[in-house]
Formats: structure tokens, C-alpha cells, sequence
């Protein structure tokens, strides 16, 4: 067919950017050959044969643009996603930042009182001075439910050293606060117990009571202190 038809535009190219020559959108297929506009900035054009692969110019069809849109869409359809998550992640953190939370994550509330259970074992001593690194003390035990809580508490996690020595003076058992055993607590020792068996001046639970052993054992150990108040 002649060049003049426009039965035969088919295809059209975008500017090189290297040669700032551009195919007109007409171009136009001559069985086969190659033969095209080439239009230069100035719009005067020139009939010439080339190979494609010779003419450094991409080729493409005009539908191509739609799945540009598409895939542009989808982009944008993302980055929406992502900061509508985004946000709602914020929105969570501020609702978890606002709720009652008396103790921190890794301890255990119970009447006003927070406790924690260590994972590791260390001497009396040594778990005295890590409850006070945490703001707390090694655990002053005051009423019967305390003492029952910890009694279960302590036989999930095994054998734990509690703030009850008589290190100052045999026999007289003093708490770490420097309050005395009362009375009414010494049914918690374990039977036969406390004997000083080898120097035994630092208490800890055992099965379902106390019992006194060598400071420098090491054991698991338990700190308390009071829960943090709700702000509202």
C-alpha cells in the first residue's frame, strides 16, 4: 500500500533521547521492510528505509500505557496500605500506652504488690542487691494469702530465696526490711526446720514451706515491690 494510508498505522514510538529525533505517530509498516517517517524537532520528515534494531528508538503499541496505569495504580494502591497500617499501629500504641498496667510486663501483680520470678539461679546475697537494682527488695512476706501465693508460685519455678535471715544474729530471724518473723509466721517452716545445718542463716521455699540453708548457695529468689499507681 501507499505510504498515505492510514489502514497501516500501527505502532508508535516514543523520542530518542540520545539522537532528539522522535517517530511521528504515524508511522507506517511497508510490507515489511521498515519504510517509516522519521521527524525531526523541526517537524520536516524524511521517507527512509531502516532496520527497527538500527533505529535506537523504542516501538511500542499504544495499549502499553494501559498496563502502566495498572501497574502505576497498583503502586499507589500500596503506599495507601501502608499508611493506613501504619497508622493503626499508632493508634494501638497509644491505646496500650493508656491502659492500667501496675507492674512491668516480666512480673506478677497480687494485692497492690508486684513480683518477680527470676530465671536463674545466684546467692542470697547477690539476689538482695539485684531486687534493689530494679527498685524492690527480696520478698518481705505479710499475711497468709502472700504466703500462699508464693507458695505456688515457687513450685512451678523450684526452690527460691525469700528476704528472711538470721545472718546478724542465730536465731532471730529478721526480714530484710529489718522487721522480725512474727509469731503467727513461723507455721511456714517446713517441718524440723530451721536447723542450722552447716551455718544455714538464709531462708527459701521449699516444697510448701521454708527452709534455712547456706547463704552461698545458689538459688532462684523472688523481689516485691508495691504496684504502680493508675494515672487517669
Amino acid at each position: 500500500m501507499g505510504l498515505g494510508s492510514t489502514e497501516e498505522r500501527t505502532k508508535v514510538a516514543v523520542p530518542n533521547p540520545r539522537t532528539r529525533a522522535f517517530v511521528d505517530p504515524w508511522v507506517l509498516e511497508d510490507g515489511g521492510c521498515g519504510s517509516m517517517f522519521l521527524c525531526l524537532g523541526n517537524r520536516s520528515c524524511e521517507v527512509g528505509k531502516m532496520a527497527l534494531d538500527d533505529m535506537n528508538t523504542s516501538v511500542f503499541d499504544p495499549g502499553d500505557w494501559r498496563g502502566s496505569e495498572v501497574y502505576s495504580s497498583q503502586e499507589q494502591e500500596q503506599e495507601q496500605e501502608k499508611q493506613r497500617i501504619h497508622q493503626e499501629l499508632e493508634q494501638l500504641k497509644a491505646g496500650l500506652d493508656r491502659l492500667c498496667r501496675p507492674c512491668p510486663w516480666d512480673w506478677t501483680f497480687f494485692q497492690e504488690n508486684c513480683y518477680f520470678f527470676s530465671t536463674f539461679r545466684q546467692t542470697w546475697m547477690k539476689s538482695v542487691t539485684a531486687c534493689q537494682e530494679v527498685g524492690a527488695q527480696l520478698v518481705v512476706i505479710k499475711s497468709d494469702e502472700e504466703q500462699s501465693f508464693l507458695r505456688r508460685m515457687s513450685k512451678k519455678k523450684g526452690h527460691a530465696w525469700i528476704g528472711l535471715s538470721d545472718q546478724k544474729q542465730e536465731g532471730k530471724w529478721v526480714w530484710i526490711d529489718g522487721s522480725p518473723l512474727r509469731r503467727s509466721m513461723m507455721k511456714y517452716w517446713s517441718p524440723k526446720e530451721p536447723n542450722n545445718d552447716g551455718n544455714e542463716d538464709c531462708a527459701n521455699f521449699i516444697d510448701n514451706g521454708w527452709n534455712d540453708s547456706v547463704c552461698h548457695a545458689e538459688q532462684f529468689w523472688i523481689c516485691k515491690k508495691p504496684a504502680s499507681p493508675c494515672s487517669r
